[in-house]
């Protein structure tokens, strides 16, 4: 199975799961949305997914994994993500695509 496809399934229930939670106050604090910040997290994911891949289409989803990961802190200093919403996002991304051995 091609690795962009195997991306998209592990986005797809995370993106429904956000988008739940998009407008709903019971998934606000402070202003910020649970939704709003796991989409934010998704979108990263695919353009540096997207990106990646381009540029080496023989990576395997452990090497994405990584690159996931070393793009955490660059995404803490351009994304406002006071609960950490987003950065789980990313963890929990990085951790199903490194699961897929």
């Amino acid at each position: 199975m091609a690795l962009s496809i195997e991306l998209e399934e592990i986005l797809k229930p995370l993106r429904l799961s956000a988008r739940e939670k998009q407008g709903n106050s019971a998934w606000s604090s402070g202003g910020c949305n649970m939704g709003d910040d796991m989409l934010s997290a998704i979108n990263c994911t695919e353009n540096l997914c997207r990106n990646a891949l381009s540029k080496n289409p023989a990576l395997t989803p452990t090497q994405l994994a990584e690159l996931i990961r070393e793009h955490i802190p660059d995404y803490e200093q351009r994304y406002y993500d006071t609960e950490g919403f987003g950065v789980g996002t990313l963890v929990d991304i990085a951790s199903a695509l490194k699961s897929r051995l």
